[in-house]
């Protein structure tokens, strides 16, 4: 039996994040989490961004389901650090709409 070890980590990273300013209110966020396992996080994932993650490590075939499951805006737009505010917004939106589902 093996176990997966997975860890709540931002979909964009904190230097990134907090090199353009973002509060760290908003970083360390549930808007921003993701389950990762270990491996990932800190190997093909580790201080890319989201959109450089997406485009490039998420095969295309998989995309959209990927998307859906981690509750990732599909505006591609939003994938870069200078829009993570809108992000930030449209995540929370469908985060929240996912929870009133089980409400």
């Amino acid at each position: 039996m093996s176990i997966l070890c997975l860890k709540s980590r931002g979909h964009y990273t904190y230097s990134l994040l907090k090199r353009a300013g973002v509060d760290e209110s908003r970083i360390n966020n549930i808007a921003n989490y993701q389950l990762l396992d270990s491996g990932t996080n800190r190997g093909i994932k580790n201080g890319k961004e989201l959109a450089d993650w997406i485009q490039n490590c998420i095969d295309n075939s998989i995309q959209k389901g990927y998307l859906e499951r981690h509750l990732i805006p599909r505006d591609k737009s939003l994938w870069k650090t200078e829009n993570y505010d809108q992000f930030f917004v449209e995540r929370s939106k469908l985060i929240a709409a996912k929870l009133n589902t089980y409400l």
